[in-house]
């Protein structure tokens, strides 16, 4: 019973292993709760593994959806984003994720970058521009 009492925030920063979420969630938005019924709409059909067939950038922006039907007078998007985006996350991605170095994430536009540079590198983004222009 005590588990359940524990905020995200603590769930986050506590995973098996004992080692920290890479997220840091500011204590002011650390009060919000998360229902199942959220985690289930992200984790339905809206879930990322990085293989090299699925688009990050499409990705961000469904999630970015599903999280702005949740708002919270009390709770800031990123915050939201922050806690939420593990869920979406399976396979590879979400072993890299659990990989970050602990408490490294601040902010949704840092992770956003982070997410990119791993799964949507310039050499990628070079080559996709290539396409395009060459029409392959």
């Amino acid at each position: 019973m005590a588990d359940e009492d524990r905020s995200i925030r603590a769930r986050l920063n506590q995973r098996a292993g004992a080692r920290a979420s890479c997220v840091v969630i500011p204590a002011a938005d650390a009060t919000m709760e998360i229902t199942p019924a959220f985690i289930n709409m992200i984790t339905s059909g809206y879930t990322f593994s990085g293989a090299s067939n699925e688009d990050s950038h499409e990705h961000l922006c469904r999630f970015a959806s599903i999280c702005d039907t949740m708002k919270s007078p009390t709770v800031s998007d990123d915050a939201i984003r922050l806690w939420m985006f593990s869920f979406s996350l399976i396979g590879n991605a979400s072993h890299w994720f659990q990989n970050l170095t602990p408490r490294s994430i601040t902010t949704w536009a840092q992770f956003e970058k982070v997410f990119l540079d791993k799964y949507f590198p310039p050499a990628l983004a070079m080559k996709r521009q290539e396409e395009i222009v060459t029409f392959k």
